[in-house]
């Protein structure tokens, strides 16, 4: 089925410790909604939330477009994550020099562009970034705020520590020191307490290192409801990933981090590559199932790694980790395990 390209997109940087900081609060987001052509639909309704942008130029977005009337009925896909704001530049419309908001992706074939035509209208740009040869309207207009919007650009945060257990409640002893966090798993089909007690947690082992996704509950307590890694000999890192992979037979691990990636297989040469590109994709309303996408291309090498969430065991290392692992490099595909370091959730 043809469609327009929709992006799925890298996932904002959070600074990830336990229990949550206290933050300052965020500026409103804007929301830009438009009908937009459709080749095999009646329309496709888009709507696009826009984050306030910081020093670096970048911002975070939410974008769910609605495919209307189509065989299937009305399709949903949503994605979100990070977007630039490039200042303007006379060739990126072809009319005058106007801002480009570019959402960024984990494939140059999903690129989605927009040209900030003023504070209150958004055109989107073909993939190079040009107007659109069309007498069609491809523009999003500025819309009266939604109430989902903040609780959609507010990602999870990362809970990582030891955990124990007293009085049939979790404690976790943050890594970075600070006061215990209460802990409640509200994990569908309580998964994370399962993957605990697999790995012995309450029977040969007392205490587990614990990384899991969740938010302030009642009470002072924190819902947990996706886990990031958890192993009876995992200790609280010195420094984080943006996200890594790792598998066995054969050893390899991919590591992505702000100024590069880097592969290593057991007896091969250290392969470093341009930071990679992070981006998720998933069906309305089930963010849970979504998939990450890692693409990395040089002039001579392509790596393409795919994280779907899904409880993989590591018996060698007796840890678990929330994502499964397949890396293609050189027509060559590797299997095994993977986490979030300061990468977020969608």
């Amino acid at each position: 089925m043809r469609r327009l390209a929709f992006a799925f997109v890298a996932l904002a940087a959070l600074v990830l410790a336990a229990p949550a900081q206290a933050q300052a609060p965020a500026a409103s987001p804007q929301r830009f909604v438009g009908s937009l052509p459709c080749a095999d639909c009646n329309a496709i309704r888009s709507e696009l939330w826009l984050g306030p942008v910081g020093a670096d130029g970048l911002g975070r977005f939410r974008l769910r477009d609605t495919y209307l009337g189509t065989r299937e009925g009305d399709q949903v896909f949503e994605s979100a994550g990070q977007y630039r704001l490039i200042k303007g530049d006379a060739r990126a419309h072809g009319v005058a020099a106007v801002d480009r908001i570019r959402l960024i992706m984990g494939s140059d074939q999903d690129r989605r562009s927009y040209a900030r035509l003023s504070p209150s209208a958004l055109e989107m740009l073909d993939r190079s970034e040009q107007r659109i040869a069309s007498k069609l309207d491809y523009k999003l207009l500025l819309a009266a705020p939604d109430a989902r919007t903040p609780a959609e650009l507010a990602p999870r945060q990362l809970y990582a520590g030891t955990l124990s257990a007293r009085a049939d409640q979790w404690w976790l002893a943050p890594c970075g020191g600070g006061p215990e966090v209460r802990l409640r798993d509200v994990s569908p089909e309580v998964v994370i307490s399962a993957v605990l007690a697999d790995l012995g947690f309450g029977q040969r082992a007392q205490s587990i290192y614990l990384e899991a996704f969740g938010r302030p509950y009642e009470q002072g307590q924190v819902a947990i409801d996706r886990l990031n890694r958890a192993g009876i000999e995992m200790r609280c890192p010195d420094e984080r990933p943006l996200w890594q992979a790792q598998g066995n037979e054969p050893f390899w691990t991919l590591r992505g981090a702000a100024g590069a990636a880097t592969l290593t297989r057991l007896g091969e040469p250290t392969l470093t590559l341009p930071p990679a590109q992070f981006s998720w994709s998933w069906r309305a309303g089930r963010s849970d199932r979504a998939e990450a996408i890692v693409n990395v291309r040089t002039e001579a090498r392509w790596l393409s790694a795919r994280f779907t969430p899904r409880i993989c065991r590591d018996t060698m290392a007796d840890a678990a980790f929330g994502w499964t692992a397949e890396l293609r490099l050189d027509g060559k595909t590797y299997s095994g395990c993977a986490f979030l370091g300061t990468e977020s959730l969608p």
